[in-house]
């Protein structure tokens, strides 16, 4: 619970990929399309961080930056 990852920019980040999900046999912890607001924490040698409520063990996700103006 509360996972903390750091990240390079002070944008949104949008989870494109889980392996949790029920497709692969997972519990699907996160909706699909879930965004992480960056914080202005520095973490992992990072300028900022997202923090994720809950990360299962085992779970490999991926995260992608939400570029301000873009459209989805």
């Amino acid at each position: 619970f509360d996972f903390r990852i750091g990240v390079p920019y002070p944008v949104s980040y949008t989870l494109l990929f889980n392996t949790n999900d029920v497709s692969f046999g997972g519990l699907s912890a996160q909706e699909p399309k879930t965004t992480y607001a960056a914080l202005d924490t520095p973490w992992h040698q990072q300028q900022f961080s997202i923090q994720i409520d809950r990360l299962p063990a085992l779970t490999a996700i991926l995260l992608r930056p939400v570029l301000p103006g873009a459209v989805e």
